[in-house]
């Protein structure tokens, strides 16, 4: 391993997902992974298939945490520690819309409501404390410098307050990191909290490598992706040569929205149209106000009658008007056509001359917010996910875990694109990691020559 010493070998993840986040630690940094830990099944599959000669450990950490501190001294012996324990705890409650956030609410005197996985650090914790590792990396939204939970005293406590407290002897250290800033073709800020018993004297987190502060310029969608060939989401959804290089198909509605939408933009400000030319004044008309055709604009349809006795309407699931008519047999069926309700990052476009957005789960849906391939009317293929997340390379890009691609590449699509938006990018965890380990071959060093 890189940074072994006589009392330091491998490390443990905790909450681990699928393990695409770890093949840059395993694969790439070539640090053996002794233990890891998962709630769901699908991905402890992933996690054996990937890391086939570690400990997994499937269920609740709540539950499993003792066996993940046993296994983890019965393989390493009980005189070694773990060199790292790295950890990605469930971010949903600490999202910006999250429950565990303690602005607006603190400050009106009220108590936010907490999201119970906002409290897995705590067994995690106490994982770390049993362990003892030399380094802990914790990666989670950046929202969570700003969340607090009942602590294990049931006192509420910032997270970060309370990881100083409970890992007193470790120096914590912060920082907002951008995986675009580390090569990898995707904007994705995640807040990287790194723990260290050795107080090394210098910078923890590892310089961007890429951005306007470094030597090299942000990998952009379209530098990592122009190699492939292109495909459609009506015509040519599939690369007859690369079965990962798909796409799902779009309704005539979906396609005709964004066949119109330039790139960078949203379908919802298609204000021209798009057979008489006439640009539209109303920001939510779906027909155009001159010759009554459909603009390309993301619209939902409904079904409403009109009540024989009174006129009012009469929703589609409803036996009686607001007026309490029955609806009878005469009553007159229409159809109503609005826009769809939609934040207006949805129905959009990436732009090529940029990373791409954030990755999530749903990067096969244009509804979701932005899901556009640049120029082409299609989202991204799963080839080009697997590229975005750096988990594949491309002709620039040769990643030193390329075995770990035929793995993944067995898994059905839907789980890609689901466990690669949850994932930390393996080369931005490579690059974390790599750091670390150069920062010990450095202390070591100079340990010996004193």
């Amino acid at each position: 391993m890189a940074a072994a010493d006589e009392v330091a070998y491998g490390y443990v993840s905790l909450f681990s997902g699928g393990g695409f986040g770890d093949i840059g630690i395993a694969y790439g940094c070539a640090i053996p992974l002794i233990a890891c830990c998962e709630l769901l099944p699908e991905r402890t599959e992933i996690l054996r298939r990937l890391f086939p000669s570690s400990s997994v450990h499937a269920g609740d950490i709540w539950d499993v945490g003792p066996d993940v501190i046993h296994e983890t001294r019965r393989r390493i012996g009980s005189d070694r520690r773990p060199w790292l324990l790295v950890m990605s705890p469930p971010c949903q409650g600490m999202s910006s819309n999250g429950k565990g956030r303690i602005g607006v609410g603190v400050e009106r005197g009220t108590r936010p409501e907490v999201d119970p996985r906002n409290r897995l650090l705590l067994p995690a914790l106490d994982i770390v404390d049993a362990l003892q590792p030399e380094w802990v990396v914790i990666e989670n939204v950046k929202h969570m410098r700003h969340t607090s939970i009942p602590n294990e005293h049931a006192d509420r406590e910032a997270l970060l307050d309370l990881l100083r407290r409970r890992l007193d002897t470790y120096r914590v250290d912060a920082r907002v990191l951008d995986a675009a800033d580390y090569g990898v073709p995707q904007r994705r800020e995640r807040l990287i909290t790194i723990c260290s018993r050795r107080r090394v004297d210098a910078l923890y987190h590892s310089p961007p490598s890429h951005g306007v502060h470094a030597a090299r310029p942000h990998v952009t969608l379209s530098e990592a992706t122009r190699h492939l060939s292109p495909l459609d989401a009506r015509q040519c959804a599939t690369d007859p040569s690369d079965s990962l290089h798909c796409v799902p198909k779009w309704t005539s509605a979906q396609y005709f929205c964004m066949m119109h939408t330039p790139e960078g933009a949203t379908a919802f400000d298609n204000a021209v149209c798009v057979e008489c030319d006439t640009e539209q004044a109303d920001a939510a008309a779906v027909d155009c106000e001159r010759c009554g055709k459909p603009l390309p604009r993301p619209t939902v349809s409904k079904t409403v009658w009109q009540c024989a006795t009174c006129g009012a309407k009469v929703a589609q699931r409803r036996a009686r008007c607001a007026n309490g008519h029955p609806r009878t047999a005469d009553a007159v069926q229409t159809t109503e056509r609005r826009l769809v309700r939609a934040f207006r990052t949805s129905y959009r476009r990436m732009p090529g001359n940029r990373p791409a957005s954030t990755l999530t789960t749903n990067s096969g849906v244009i509804s979701s917010d932005v899901k556009g391939h640049p120029f082409e009317n299609r989202v991204l293929s799963v080839r080009e996910v697997l590229i975005v997340a750096s988990l594949a390379g491309y002709p620039a890009f040769h990643p030193p875990w390329s075995a770990a691609e035929a793995v993944i590449a067995s898994l059905p699509h839907r789980l890609v694109r689901t466990v690669a938006g949850e994932s930390i990018p393996p080369r931005l965890l490579h690059a974390v990691v790599g750091h670390l380990a150069a920062l010990d071959r450095a202390t070591l060093a100079r340990a010996r020559v004193a």
